[in-house]
């Protein structure tokens, strides 16, 4: 199986022969972000280090669209979340909302949580459990609220 770095490669010459234009300037600017990051880490990107990369770009785009609808500019919304699709083609499924509880909730048994304090705990366990498969943003929300159901 190609790693994530070949896949995109082998995407940005099939929509260089298409001329797909949007394809190709999201497909360079991923790769150059990639680049740029290995440049930083002076070391070569994994298969997960891209996929932080793209996370990072997906939600930078989904920061831009919230700004460019109150901005009233619905052609730029348009194609940032357009771009944010071309992206998400790189990125592993997440799991759904009840696979991510249960494993939030098996964390906070297995640790022995007893406080709402011990949050960073279980999110660093947690974090590490569900790397790049889950939105952190929402197993955040599902910890503080696992935990605060608890006592």
């Amino acid at each position: 199986m190609p790693s994530l770095k070949e896949l995109v490669d082998q995407k940005l010459k099939e929509a260089l022969k298409s001329r797909d234009e949007l394809c190709v300037s999201t497909l360079r600017l991923l790769r150059a972000a990639v680049k740029n990051k290995e440049i930083e880490l002076i070391k070569a990107l994994d298969d997960e280090g891209i996929i932080s990369v793209i996370r990072k770009m997906v939600k930078q785009r989904q920061e831009s669209i919230e700004q460019f609808l109150k901005g009233n500019r619905k052609d730029l919304a348009d194609k940032e979340q357009k771009e944010i699709h071309i992206l998400e083609q790189y990125l592993p499924k997440l799991l759904d909302l009840s696979e991510v509880e249960k494993r939030v909730q098996s964390v906070i048994q297995k640790l022995g949580i007893t406080s709402v304090k011990q949050m960073g705990e279980v999110m660093k366990a947690v974090g590490q459990d569900l790397a790049g498969q889950a939105d952190m943003k929402e197993v955040s929300r599902l910890v503080r609220e696992k935990l605060s159901k608890l006592f």
